[in-house]
């Protein structure tokens, strides 16, 4: 018979999976910048010029890219903004998780605190840290949202591959 989880094994499991649902996007956005590109059969394209590229630099050039490629569909352009839009919320909350200090104390229990160092000025006054109140329940939504944005650019990457194969 299995024991439950404790707290902080449940938010460890939480967080993995977080993980790995946004390595899917990020692999899935690698893909997307390879069918903008016309990668095709240029076997060179991926390896030497996406696959180094850290996500928010992706994103980057998969908007730069768009804009010239999908420039006669802006409703297609504009839903990509919007996906892009959202990836760009996930990722930060994505480096805040696997970046940051957790702060979970010596029983276990949660919640926890998420600690990031981010210098910034709040309120006319300097701030280092930047503390947030973390659940498994928490981390699970970043989890859900993250394999919904999988489907969401699985979905938007067909239909540029659709508007592609027009020109």
């Amino acid at each position: 018979m299995n024991s439950p989880r404790s707290e902080q094994d449940e938010i460890h499991l939480r967080i993995g999976e977080f993980v790995v649902s946004f390595g899917k996007v990020a692999y899935l956005l690698e893909d997307l910048l390879g069918v903008l590109t016309d990668e095709g059969e240029n076997v060179w394209i991926k390896p030497f010029f996406i696959d180094d590229l850290m996500v928010g630099r992706v994103l980057d050039k998969i908007l730069k890219t768009a804009e010239v490629r999908l420039d006669d569909n802006q409703t297609l352009l504009d839903e990509l903004k919007d996906t892009i839009r959202k990836i760009r919320g996930i990722q930060k909350n994505r480096n805040k998780v696997v970046h940051g200090e957790w702060l979970i104390d010596s029983t276990g229990r949660c919640p926890t605190t998420l600690r990031n160092y981010k210098f910034r000025k709040e309120n006319g006054c300097w701030q280092y840290l930047d503390d947030k109140v973390m659940t498994p329940t928490k981390v699970k939504s970043l989890s859900t949202k993250s394999k919904e944005l999988a489907v969401d650019l699985e979905n938007i990457t067909s239909k540029i591959e659709a508007e592609l194969q027009k020109e």
